[in-house]
């Protein structure tokens, strides 16, 4: 039997370990800096696309604002207490406020025209109660025409009413009207997203918050 000996052992043992060697620092180091790297490049793209996909929620709280006072306006006049026509803010999580634009706070004598059951023009703070042996007259308060956020973009300080796109004040008429929608969903940009919303379906993203 062939004797092998210590030296020629001992350089094949060394020979297969170097060859099984794992990372060396450096190596670390440089994967580590290049993961870092993506991880700058990555993180903003998707905030980007996270807050992009937020949007939707503004687009959905426009149409139904917009869907709420076609259906009631035709029967009752116009009138900007949101609630009474039937729309009804989000529930859960809504990062995005909604409402009447600021500047056009519902209440000025005669604004919203003619009462559909006679008599004097009607305050935008005031709504038609068929319900009720179809009296009209009835007058709703800031909480039916402007509604807050309960979420901002990663649990942050939510929109506020105070938050939505504001206008000239008039805006409200018997055939004119502006919704508005605000939303913390992006803290990166440093701005807040508004959307608006016409008679007419035309809709603006009047400050991008992406």
């Amino acid at each position: 039997m062939k004797k092998i000996g210590y030296k020629k052992m001992f350089g094949d043992f060394k020979a297969r370990a170097a060859s099984q060697a794992g990372f060396t620092l450096v190596e670390l180091m440089v994967v580590v800096a290049i993961i870092g790297v993506l991880a700058t490049l990555a993180v903003p793209q998707y905030q980007r696309f996270t807050a992009k996909a937020r949007q939707s929620e503004a687009k959905i709280a426009l149409g139904a604002m917009r869907s709420a006072i076609e259906s009631y306006r035709p029967e009752n006049g116009m009138t900007g207490c949101l609630r009474q026509t039937g729309y009804s803010p989000p529930v859960g999580r809504a990062y995005y406020a909604a409402g009447v634009v600021n500047g056009t706070v519902p209440g000025a004598a005669g604004q919203c025209g003619p009462n559909p059951v006679g008599g004097t023009a009607r305050n935008c703070n005031q709504f038609t109660d068929w319900a009720n042996a179809g009296a009209e007259g009835n007058q709703c308060v800031a909480g039916d025409w402007q509604f807050a956020a309960n979420i901002g973009e990663g649990g942050g300080v939510a929109a506020a009413v105070g938050d939505l796109p504001a206008a000239a004040t008039g805006i409200i008429s018997p055939d004119a009207y502006l919704f508005g929608v605000a939303g913390r969903i992006r803290n990166a940009s440093g701005a807040i997203d508004q959307w608006t919303i016409d008679q007419n379906g035309n809709t603006s993203n009047t400050v991008s918050g992406i």
